[in-house]
């Protein structure tokens, strides 16, 4: 599972289609604190709960470094998108 940082146009900007769900307001983005949520691929999550429609459940996400993991509610899911190489599946990929 790969992690990207994005802006709320990220998805816009790629031509990316919500699956299910919602994806990052502009004050979500631009928050301190805890992360309100993320949104997952398709591919990831039809991994992890064998559904595309995955809004509103959670997922195991690392803090950091010497941290515990802590649940981020999953906001959205995105198409697949093949993010480093055109001959593998696409990326399970956590978008923040």
């Amino acid at each position: 599972m790969l992690a990207n940082d994005v802006t709320p146009d990220y998805f816009r900007v790629l031509g990316m289609r919500l699956v299910a769900g919602r994806t990052f307001t502009e004050a979500e983005a631009f928050a301190t604190g805890p992360e309100p949520g993320v949104v997952i691929s398709e591919s990831l999550a039809r991994r992890l709960f064998g559904i595309p429609n995955a809004a509103g459940r959670l997922i195991a996400f690392p803090a950091g470094a010497g941290s515990p993991s802590h649940e981020v509610p999953v906001i959205g899911v995105v198409n697949d998108v093949r993010w480093r190489d055109l001959e593998q599946p696409p990326s399970h990929l956590v978008y923040r």
